[in-house]
């Protein structure tokens, strides 16, 4: 069977867009019920969303942590002579659950314990700034043309006199996983899709603890369903940090892309992060930005173009 027929490359995209928004909004529903609500053969959705996956077009549901209580974790930006040198050394660190290269104000961001030294990685300059990371937040990406992104954002910008202020504040949870439920998080978190079955089989779990667990999530993760309608490694991302008494409103004004942005707060900063691909648009962006700065929305801001990163989970 021809996986799509008669269909055009439009009609392609839009059945991608269509399975993604599925997935977004119930991250573990079945083949037969996004197949029944599109009204398309169930080959036809399981081979749609394995080319998605391989394409990097849908990344995840994965699950991230939410702020855990007494153990906060921390956010440096860094200044180091070499970064790429010191890229190497910083991921060998078992304190280090992010480390990203950035092109731009600042070489180094990384993600860690509370109170960590830097001075023994070589080339370390100083600490720019740092803060606890709040909860993680990715939009539904939208249904828009990369030009249409462009006049939106400026539209939105030219209205900005008339945003709200507002503060984004996450609330640290206690986890109360056992072992076993910790090794589900680990397991899954990086694709919440994935069948359950092999591992009751391998490792003698009940199905009624995992679907228990997974009526936990809500409570102490975030599920992030990503999708990148060229394929994620066809993107450039750029990384911003804004400081801000808009949050919400400069958080949706850069949720205007068909591509997953991505966004938590770092301390006082709105750590933002958007994956495009073409230079008009960051012209928009630039516009964007530099206009909010003029009328203080935006009080100070950082950005950098991510050149490589390394994460663990978590």
């Amino acid at each position: 069977e021809a996986l799509y027929g008669d269909i055009s490359e439009m009609e392609k995209k839009e059945r991608y867009y269509d399975i993604f928004c599925r997935i977004y909004d119930q991250p573990r529903i079945q083949i037969y019920d996004i197949s029944k609500a599109l009204g398309i053969y169930r080959k036809s959705v399981s081979r749609a969303l394995q080319e998605m996956l391989d394409l990097g077009i849908l990344v995840g549901p994965e699950l991230r942590l939410k702020p855990i209580k007494n153990k906060p974790k921390i956010y440096y930006i860094l200044d180091f002579e070499d970064p790429f040198k010191a890229f190497e050394k910083l991921r060998e660190s078992r304190s280090l659950t992010y480390v990203g290269v950035a092109f731009g104000d600042f070489p180094i961001i990384v993600a860690g314990d509370p109170g960590m030294d830097f001075e023994e990685f070589p080339g370390f300059k100083r600490i720019l700034f740092s803060g606890d990371r709040g909860e993680i937040y990715t939009p539904k990406a939208l249904p828009l043309e990369w030009g249409e992104c462009g006049r939106r954002i400026l539209d939105e910008t030219k209205r900005s006199d008339t945003w709200e202020k507002s503060t984004w504040i996450s609330h640290p949870v206690d986890i109360p996983w056992d072992h076993q439920e910790w090794e589900f998080f680990l397991q899954f978190s990086g694709n919440i899709r994935r069948r359950i079955a092999p591992l009751v089989r391998e490792q003698d779990v009940s199905f009624r603890k995992f679907y228990e667990w997974l009526n936990t999530l809500d409570r102490y993760t975030t599920t992030h369903t990503r999708f990148y309608p060229e394929g994620y490694a066809n993107y450039t991302g750029y990384l911003f940090l804004f400081k801000t008494n808009y949050e919400y409103a400069v958080r949706d004004l850069f949720s205007l892309f068909p591509s997953t942005s991505m966004f938590f707060k770092v301390g006082d900063y709105l750590l933002t992060i958007i994956s495009i691909r073409t230079d008009p648009l960051i012209t928009s962006i630039s516009k964007a930005i530099y206009t909010l700065k003029e009328r203080s929305i935006i009080e100070d801001f950082y950005k950098g173009i991510v050149v490589m990163y390394h994460s663990k989970v978590g």
